[in-house]
């Protein structure tokens, strides 16, 4: 049976090996009686003894069960322990990201609003300029090709964009996620420098 523990299995081998003192112990009064039918004599003491013999097993054997019984009560017990802390951890790992996002959302409005206002500024010098002046200077390629990408990360829902999914940004906050769950000590990069 998956999970038993030492105790457990300990306690049921004993069970098990009194079984077999009290199936000789069965065959042993079968003996007895088989000598009182043919009529030969009896030593009264052996039969008082064996009884006495009987009733000490059948006690031990009613105690390693209570014993096993117990044991069993405590695993689960111990099982259900384990799940409710492995559910408050969830909790506050969520608790404790959930209060980043304020933070970090705060400065993305920011930083967005600033990366907008420059991507106008170079759309708008860009149209100055004719396609086809456009590809002779080193600037204007890079900058045309900075504003071709015009997709972000976003939702955890959404599919990340494939020039994204190896960020290093995005695999050092998916770490620090990861500590917290083990560690509830674990800081979040919220003072560092972003990548």
């Amino acid at each position: 049976m998956p999970g038993r523990n030492a105790s457990e299995f300990a306690a049921e081998r004993k069970i098990a090996d009194l079984g077999k003192k009290r199936a000789q112990s069965d065959r042993a009064e079968g003996e007895l009686v088989e000598a009182l039918l043919v009529g030969r004599p009896l030593a009264e003491t052996r039969v008082a003894a064996d009884e006495r013999d009987l009733a000490g097993l059948d006690a031990e054997v009613a105690a390693l069960k209570k014993a096993r019984d117990r044991l069993r009560l405590s695993i689960e017990d111990k099982r259900s322990a384990v799940d409710v802390a492995e559910l408050r951890v969830a909790v506050a790992v969520r608790d404790v990201v959930t209060a980043s996002i304020d933070r970090l959302m705060k400065g993305a409005a920011e930083l967005q609003g600033e990366l907008v206002r420059r991507r106008l500024a170079l759309h708008a010098v860009l149209g100055v300029v004719s396609g086809h002046e456009a590809g002779r200077g080193d600037a204007a390629r890079a900058a045309t090709m900075f504003l071709a990408d015009a997709v972000l990360p976003g939702p955890p829902d959404f599919p990340m964009p494939p020039q994204y999914a190896m960020h290093a940004e995005l695999a050092r906050w998916e770490a620090a996620v990861e500590v917290l769950h083990r560690s509830a000590d674990a800081p979040l990069p919220m003072g560092e420098e972003v990548c």
